[in-house]
């Protein structure tokens, strides 16, 4: 009787044909993810272009760009809490005009309507981020930043360039102009006083988000904050134009600033929260900490500023003063780095090539 032969496949084959289609996915995964990473950084840059924009629109309307938020006079006894952060003041240029009519700018950004402050804006946040947005950060209501008694806020992934300076002094103008840079309280710059010229200014760049950045509490920290805290990680909000508060720290609310300096080095991890020490000496900048490269007074003591960082891998994304929007690396020299964040410190600084 003549046998007939199957036609499929045996077990071993089958086993080979699996094992091929596995080595192929391996070596192609990282292609796949390289180039949706490569995609993600080209959208974040779109971003930072929309930023660019909006601010020399905004200077085109008003003769200067934006101040880095509006406030009461601390010296005075005034609160750190902004009426209105820098990109609240944009919001028009951003093409959220109806966003900018709900906000009450006679009212500090906490005690803005829920609404307001839970809307989320898609060119805010980095795509290459993984928290979600809006954010639902709990921390807002011990610390007595309840927006109207809520805690859900839209993100923010890009911060606002402070100069090399840390301190949060009050006015700012006692910060020596060789370290301020182009946003801080009060402070409103045009083209004209960015002396060190437009292309060599760094006006803004990425804060990324999310668990991978812890945070610490010192200049120059290495260790994250807890157990006490339980994890922290850098966030900011796009209405909250502060850094956090050291006495709020008690309560547990630690964060990220949105207006980020030099002092240190780009994707620091875990990235330094921001703070102004109220009470306290708001307006001491002379007690300060002298940076032993420069041998420049970069740091009043109690105030923390946060550092710039991003999720893409070896640098940083930056929006300059003339609209453009550069990559550096995070090896940069650090006096080209901090001389690139000043606007008329007087530097020989370009962008390196």
């Amino acid at each position: 009787m003549e046998r007939t032969r199957s036609n499929g496949f045996t077990l071993v084959e089958l086993l080979v044909v699996i094992a091929i289609i596995g080595i192929l996915i391996a070596l192609l995964l990282p292609a796949v993810q390289a180039a949706r990473e490569a995609a993600r950084r080209t959208q974040c840059k779109n971003n930072l272009k929309q930023f660019g924009l909006a601010m020399h629109n905004y200077e085109g309307a008003f003769g200067m760009f934006p101040p880095g938020g509006i406030i009461t006079d601390l010296a005075n006894g005034g609160s750190p809490d902004p009426f209105a952060s820098t990109t609240t003041m944009m919001l028009p240029y951003f093409e959220q005009a109806n966003l900018h009519n709900f906000y009450d700018f006679s009212q500090q950004w906490s005690k803005q309507l829920p609404q307001v402050a839970s809307t989320a804006v898609p060119i805010f946040v980095c795509p290459s981020g993984s928290l979600e947005n809006p954010y639902d950060w709990v921390w807002l209501g011990p610390a007595g930043f309840n927006i109207n008694a809520g805690q859900i806020a839209g993100r923010l992934d890009y911060v606002y360039c402070k100069g090399v300076t840390d301190a949060w002094c009050f006015p700012p103008a006692q910060v020596p102009a060789t370290e301020r840079g182009m946003f801080d309280y009060n402070v409103e710059n045009g083209i004209r006083h960015i002396t060190d010229g437009t292309s060599n200014t760094i006006a803004m760049g990425e804060g990324a988000s999310g668990e991978r950045w812890g945070l610490c509490s010192a200049v120059g920290c290495t260790t994250p904050i807890g157990p006490f805290y339980g994890p922290r990680f850098a966030v900011q909000i796009w209405m909250m134009g502060q850094p956090g508060v050291k006495s709020y720290e008690n309560f547990g609310f630690v964060a990220s600033s949105p207006i980020a300096c030099t002092l240190e080095k780009m994707n620091k991890n875990p990235v330094t929260a921001g703070a102004i020490n109220l009470p306290g000496p708001i307006n001491d900048c002379v007690s300060s900490v002298v940076d032993p490269v420069s041998g420049v007074v970069v740091s009043a003591g109690n105030h923390r500023t946060s550092n710039f960082r991003s999720d893409h891998s070896g640098g940083c994304q930056f929006v300059f003063a003339d609209g453009s929007v550069q990559y550096l690396l995070e090896q940069i020299d650090m006096l080209a780095y901090r001389g690139l964040s000043t606007r008329g410190g007087g530097e020989v600084a370009a962008v390196p090539q």
